[in-house]
Parts: structure tokens; C-alpha cells; sequence
């Protein structure tokens, strides 16, 4: 009798233990179909970069190309001259930058003139060069140019009084320019310092989304013909006239 109610109760609790794991796999198989697992992949939107044509006449355009240095006073004395022609002026600007006090002739000559003064990177823009970019009228870049900046920097030497009292005057000079270039890009001014400490390197995209470039552009220099040689013309193509740009 004893075995029959041992073997009964050990039928009774195999069925159990079927039905609890029976029921708990529908349950499982519930909570999948309810709430499939799905592998986590973000999927970005592309958005595609709206570039605006430039077409500027070669009489408006000054160029500031290669290290900013003695050539800054020129520069500063053609935006002067061109001004008088009533008409908008162009810098486009591909340089590494240089020297602070010859780009501070350029900003100075912009500043003073009542024509609009557009600042255009057209390859990589760095240091002065940058600053420059940002007292533009309107700063523009052409799509994929670099645009960079980060610390002044340079030497003194003299008595430990004259040095502190010459880097204190820099470190003024300087911010001042750093406090314009943050505030017309609306970023607390030390959060801009704290931004370009090690360096800040930025294309037209992420330039343009921090505030630094009013719009992205391609360049159509009026009357410039392209650079580079001529191809050979084969005689399907007498009206076409190709070009290999370098």
C-alpha cells in the first residue's frame, strides 16, 4: 500500500513538474512573440548638406593663401582699395595661419571698411587664419575645408616683472578675439577656451552645427579659367573643352 501512494505521489509530482515547465515555455514563447528581441542597430537618417552656389567676380576676391605674415599688410591695404568700389569683398582663405599682431591688420582693415567683408575657407583654415574667418561679414566654407584653432602661443623674455606684465597684455589681446568668436557662435566664452585647449579641428558640417560658419558653399570665380593643361581634343568632341585639374 505504502509503495502504491509513493508511486502515486511520485506520478503526481513528474506531471507537475512537466506542466509548471510546459507552462512557463508558453509563457516564454508568449513573451517573445509580445516582445521579439531585436538587435540594437541605430539607423541615422542621411541628410543631405545643402550647399549654396557662390559666384563672385575675380575683381571682388582677395586671397589669403599660405602663412599669415608680412603679406598681412598688403592684404589689409586691398581690402582698404577694393571697399571704394562699392561692392562686396571676398577673402578666400586657405592658410595654416601665423603671426597674431599681422593678422590683427586684417581684421582692423575689415572692420573699417562699410562694404561687406565675406570670409571663405576654401581649404584648411588654422590658428590666425581662423580668427580672421570669424570677423567675417558672413563666414562661409566650401563643403569638406578644414577649419581650426586652439591657444595662442609664443615666447617673452625680459626681467620676471616685464614678462608678467607683457604675458598678462597678450592673454588680454587675445581673448578678446576669442570672446567675439564665442559669442557670435552663442557658446559661453569659457566653455570656447575650454573647447580649443588641445586643439579644435572642424569641418564645414560640425562648423556650421556649433555656430561657427553661416553657411556652406561652392566657389564660381566669374571669368577664371580652370587650372591644370588641356587635353588633346579628339575630333568627336571639337565643342567640348576638357580640362584635368590639378
Amino acid at each position: 500500500m505504502i509503495k502504491k501512494i509513493t508511486l502515486g505521489l511520485t506520478v503526481f509530482l513528474v506531471a507537475s513538474l512537466i506542466t509548471v515547465v510546459a507552462n512557463s515555455r508558453d509563457s516564454f514563447t508568449q513573451q517573445l512573440e509580445v516582445e521579439p528581441v531585436v538587435e540594437n542597430k541605430a539607423v541615422q537618417k542621411v541628410v543631405p548638406v545643402k550647399v549654396q552656389n557662390l559666384s563672385i567676380k575675380q575683381e571682388q576676391i582677395i586671397k589669403v593663401f599660405g602663412p599669415i605674415g608680412n603679406n598681412a599688410e598688403s592684404i589689409a591695404k586691398n581690402i582698404i582699395r577694393l571697399s571704394k568700389k562699392g561692392k562686396p569683398i571676398y577673402l578666400l582663405m586657405n592658410s595654416p595661419g601665423g603671426s597674431v599682431m599681422d593678422g590683427a591688420l586684417i581684421i582692423s582693415a575689415m572692420e573699417s571698411v562699410k562694404v561687406p567683408v565675406y570670409t571663405v575657407t576654401t581649404g584648411m583654415c588654422a590658428s590666425m587664419c581662423q580668427i580672421i574667418h570669424q570677423y567675417g561679414t558672413k563666414r562661409l566654407m566650401v563643403n569638406r575645408t578644414i577649419l581650426m584653432a586652439h591657444p595662442a602661443s609664443g615666447g617673452v623674455q625680459g626681467t620676471l616683472q616685464q614678462m608678467d606684465a607683457l604675458l598678462g597684455m597678450i592673454t588680454k589681446y587675445v581673448d578678446k578675439f576669442d570672446r567675439h568668436i564665442a559669442k557670435r557662435a552663442g557658446i559661453p566664452f569659457e566653455k570656447y577656451k575650454a573647447m580649443i585647449v588641445s586643439e579644435l579641428w572642424l569641418d564645414a558640417e560640425d562648423a556650421m552645427k556649433l555656430g561657427f560658419v553661416d553657411a556652406i558653399v561652392s566657389v564660381d570665380v566669374l571669368g577664371e579659367e580652370a587650372v591644370g593643361f588641356q587635353l588633346p581634343i579628339m575630333p568627336e568632341e571639337k565643342n567640348k573643352r576638357i580640362f584635368l585639374v590639378n
